[in-house]
Parts: C-alpha cells; sequence; structure tokens
C-alpha cells in the first residue's frame, strides 16, 4: 500500500507446535487464517503481513514462512507443511518463540499467536516431575546464553527471558493452548509478561471447529489488543490506582498557552499559539509505574487541590517546547470543533453536550537536582484525571468498541468525528474518542487528529486513518440530523489498496500546503 507508515498497519506471527500430536489444530488453523485475514480488514480496514514459525524438538529444522501481505501465497507455501514427530512429552517452545527475533517485522503493532499442546523443557514449567528424564534440559542448548542477532541483548533461553525481551520491544503474545496440560507454562509467562504487552489465554478449542463462533474467538484477540496498539497515550484516571503515599516533591513551571490568531479549520495549517511561563510550584510526582500507549508514557502528577495525568514522548529522551507544544495541539483543535458540533446538535433528542479537558504545558524546573523520569528543564504535557468510569469510544485507525455500540455516548462520540472531517471539508478528522460520561455531559481526553499534510504528530495517520474511520464508521441518528454524507460504501468500493482519491480531491484541484512555524514565547530550546 503506497505511503503506509509503521502504525498503519499490522504484523502478525503465528507460532505453532508442528509434531505428529498438533496435526488436527494445525489443519484448523490453516483454514481459517485467511478468514482471519479478511475479518480483521472488515473490522479496522487494516492491512496485515502474516508470517509463520513451527517448531518440534530442541535440535530440529524450524519451518518458517517469510513477511508477505499476498495471503494466497502465503498460504500455498504453508500447504506442503505437514505435523510429524515427536514422540517425547517436551518440544522447544522457546525456541520457536526466539525465531521471531530473526524477521524482518515492519509494524509497530507487532501480534504473536503462539499454539501449543506440549510444554517446553525444564522442570518448571510442566507438572511430569522428577521421573520425566529431561536430558535436553540439562544440555548446553538451555543451559548457556546466548545473544540476539537483531538487538544485541545476551539472553538465557528461558521463557522467563524470552517473554520480557518479547514484552520490552513491544510484542504481543496470545496463547491458544490445545491441551490444558499446558497451564504452569502460560502462568509462569502471564507473570513475567509486563504492561507493555498483553497476553490473552484461550482453553482448548474444537479442531472442528471452523464454524462463525470459532473465527469470532480467534480474532477477539487482535480486536482487543489491537485497539490497545493504537491507543495514543498512556492514560491515568481517577479509579486507576495510584499510590500517592509513594513519591516525591518537585519544583514544576506551568506554562499558559494562548491561541495567537482564530483558527481557521479550512486553511490545512495548524494552530498558531503562544506559550509563557505562568509560575513555579511545588507538586507531588508519585512512585507509580507508568501507563503506557504507543507513543506515550503517563505519570501520575498531583498538587493539593488537582491531580494530573503527566506525558512525554517514549522515544524521545530530553522533549522541548516544540515536543510539548505538538502535543496539545490536538486537544485544541478538538476543543473548537466540539464547540462548533454542540451548537449545531443543541436541541437533538437524546444529545449531550462534549468538552475536551483542556492541556497544559510545564517544564521540569532547572532548580531540581534530579527527577528520574524527567530531566532538568524538561517538557511535557499534563491534563487533569477524570473522575469516573473511563471509556474509549474510537482508537486512530478504525477501532470500535462493539459492547457499547448502541449507546448513545458512543453514537455521539462517532457523530462528531464525522462532523470534524465535514465541517473541514476534508482537511482534518478528530479520532481517538475516550473519557467518561456524566449527567453534565461527555468529557474526553487526548484525541488524535488526521490532516491532509500530517501535521499533527506521530498519531496522525493522514488519509490512512480517514480512510481506517470510514471503513467502520455507520451513521447514526445525530449524523443524519446534522446531514452529514455516508462514505463508508464509497470507501469499501474504491477498496483502497492504492487508491486514495475519494480524500484527496481537493488536494488534486490545488488546496497549497504551506510550511508550518511555531510561534512561542520566550523559552529557548536548550537540553
Amino acid at each position: 500500500m503506497k505511503g503506509i507508515n509503521k502504525y498503519g498497519h499490522a504484523n502478525i506471527c503465528f507460532v505453532c507446535d508442528m509434531t505428529d500430536s498438533m496435526c488436527s489444530h494445525f489443519d484448523v488453523m490453516k483454514k481459517n487464517i485467511e478468514s482471519m485475514i479478511a475479518y480483521i480488514k472488515e473490522k479496522h480496514c487494516l492491512e496485515q503481513r502474516v508470517t509463520f514459525i513451527g517448531f518440534r524438538e530442541y535440535g530440529e529444522k524450524y519451518e518458517k514462512v517469510d513477511f508477505g501481505s499476498n495471503v494466497a501465497n502465503f498460504l500455498s507455501k504453508m500447504e506442503g507443511m505437514r505435523c510429524d514427530g515427536g514422540g517425547d512429552t517436551c518440544e522447544d517452545v522457546i525456541g520457536g518463540l526466539l525465531q521471531m527475533f530473526s524477521l524482518k517485522w515492519s509494524s509497530a503493532y507487532k501480534l504473536v499467536y503462539l499454539i501449543m499442546d506440549a510444554h517446553n523443557h525444564g522442570q518448571k514449567y510442566h507438572a511430569l516431575g522428577a521421573r520425566y528424564k529431561d536430558e535436553a534440559y540439562a544440555s548446553d542448548y538451555y543451559r548457556l546464553p546466548v545473544i540476539s542477532e537483531v538487538s544485541g541483548i545476551e539472553y538465557m533461553r528461558n521463557l522467563e527471558d524470552t517473554v520480557k525481551l518479547m514484552s520490552n520491544t513491544g510484542y504481543h503474545l496470545i496463547v491458544l493452548k490445545c491441551d490444558p496440560d499446558v497451564e504452569r507454562m502460560i502462568e509462569i509467562t502471564k507473570s513475567c509478561h509486563n504492561s507493555t504487552g498483553r497476553l490473552r489465554e484461550f482453553m482448548e478449542y474444537d479442531s472442528n471447529g471452523c464454524d462463525s463462533d470459532f473465527i469470532d474467538e480467534f480474532c477477539r484477540p487482535c480486536t482487543e489488543s489491537f485497539s490497545d496498539r493504537f491507543s495514543s497515550s498512556g492514560l491515568w484516571i481517577e479509579d486507576t490506582p495510584v499510590n500517592w503515599n509513594i513519591g516525591s516533591h518537585f519544583n514544576f513551571v506551568r506554562y499558559q498557552v494562548t491561541l495567537n490568531r482564530k483558527w481557521d479549520p479550512y486553511s490545512e495549517q495548524i494552530p498558531s499559539v503562544s506559550v509563557v511561563p505562568d509560575g513555579e510550584e511545588r507538586m507531588f510526582l508519585a512512585d507509580t509505574p507508568p501507563r503506557s500507549g504507543a507513543f506515550k508514557l503517563c505519570y501520575a502528577l498531583g498538587s493539593e487541590s488537582q491531580h494530573y495525568a503527566a506525558k512525554k514522548l517514549k522515544d524521545m529522551q530530553w522533549m522541548k517546547v516544540g515536543d510539548a507544544i505538538d502535543g496539545l495541539l490536538p486537544s485544541i483543535v478538538a476543543g473548537q470543533l466540539a464547540a462548533v458540533f454542540n451548537s449545531k446538535c443543541a436541541g437533538f433528542p437524546g444529545f449531550v453536550t462534549i468538552t475536551f479537558t483542556d492541556m497544559s504545558i510545564m517544564q521540569f524546573a532547572k532548580t531540581n537536582k534530579s527527577g528520574g523520569v524527567f530531566k532538568q528543564g524538561e517538557f511535557f504535557t499534563t491534563e487533569c484525571m477524570l473522575d469516573g468510569p473511563y471509556r474509549k469510544y474510537s482508537n486512530n485507525h478504525g477501532y470500535l468498541p462493539m459492547a457499547i455500540r448502541n449507546a448513545t455516548e458512543f453514537k455521539i462520540a462517532q457523530a462528531y468525528s464525522h462532523f470534524t472531517y465535514d465541517y473541514s471539508e476534508g482537511a482534518i478528522i478528530v479520532v481517538d474518542i475516550k473519557g467518561i460520561a456524566t449527567d453534565k455531559g461527555l468529557y474526553f481526553i487526548d484525541p488524535a487528529v488526521h490532516s491532509c499534510q500530517r501535521l499533527y504528530g506521530a498519531t496522525d495517520l493522514s488519509f490512512e486513518g480517514m480512510k481506517a474511520f470510514f471503513g467502520t464508521h455507520d451513521c447514526n441518528d445525530f449524523c443524519r440530523q446534522l446531514g452529514l454524507e455516508s462514505l463508508k460504501e464509497k470507501v469499501r468500493a474504491a477498496n483502497l489498496e492504492e487508491d486514495m482519491s475519494i480524500f484527496q480531491e481537493e488536494e488534486d484541484e490545488g488546496h497549497s500546503h504551506p510550511s508550518v512555524k511555531y510561534d512561542y514565547d520566550p523559552t529557548e530550546d536548550k537540553e
């Protein structure tokens, strides 16, 4: 697909035991892979590159099919594979997983299905006891450390180090167990898998089960973890446990952010803002592990009267003021358009107003001696924590929470995103809607904005994101009352693997895309 970036598609890897006892399960997997890929594409307009790794006993050759987006070619290569061998009780599960690190992953969204009916070698991974003579586990293969050819990281060939390495490098691991005896391995895996990944476990499935219920169950973890992976930020909300008794006080400089001029949604330019210091204050930084999204780390910060979510980019060593401005621009745009949306929808049956919480910019004061997660002079964004049950209504790549699709608040959130595209005449769309519902209305935080020129940071997927939204969006009563045009059928009819023309008509007619400059004063970007 032209113009696709690393967050606009998914890499999916199947790691499967290919010994004789897995024959029926392997056949079911092959039959359902094509349906699974079609299911995910239908749900999210999401392109996928798929790979396969088969393992047997330690020391035996691994079966591999390299990454590819052509499903027919992938299935053709798998067709000649057969399950055979085995005979002992344990297999080289860990070795199969480690083969993933030699693959050429092209997406930030990496999903791994581990399909197995046997334990790995090692008494701690099974309940066979000392009577089982496990010569393989005593060999140098499992005893000596090895070095990853890709990352250069030294690790022991054991389940704990393997899972931690996967988790710390952004893999989502899903275990489909074909025998309940592998429970001990799964429990160890759960305990090692930290918050950067997500583990989904399934009980034994029927090897003849090829109906739609099986497909739904097989794809559900991909849909749910996909939602998390494309969330733009980690989130702290008030009902998430934060220990405010453990942490440290530091000095922080708060900055006032003001618009220099009225923002024009049709201009295809970002809002021009100024930031000026607004005083220094003492605040408490909780010593709680950060929440992690695809792009941001989120820390708990508190004053005497208010709790905040403090956010910094994951892949940036030191955030400058310009980086912080980039982080709050989507909220500024979303808030401006929310005011127009509220006025247009006033009086609609069942409608309640929406509000995007204000984000602000703070700086870790240079007077601090040290700050652990923050460096002296570093900037970051903050927003007030929300008090109430948190819900996610969309992400930035077409995800929809199926359980609440009939709820009024969901319909309002969806209509709002559609409205932003229509009102801006296709220049932008506001997505990744999440927050809480109260008696006074809906309160949303930290959205993402897709723009023609990709002006709004890492979560801006441009036409890919627009396509993904309309590929899953069903117009509801609020859309119809606003007179919004349904684009879902156009998106599907265009196939959109190469054709983005329905989103690019205005650009082709000669719209200019001026260069973008930030106006901020008087802070200098010095590390």
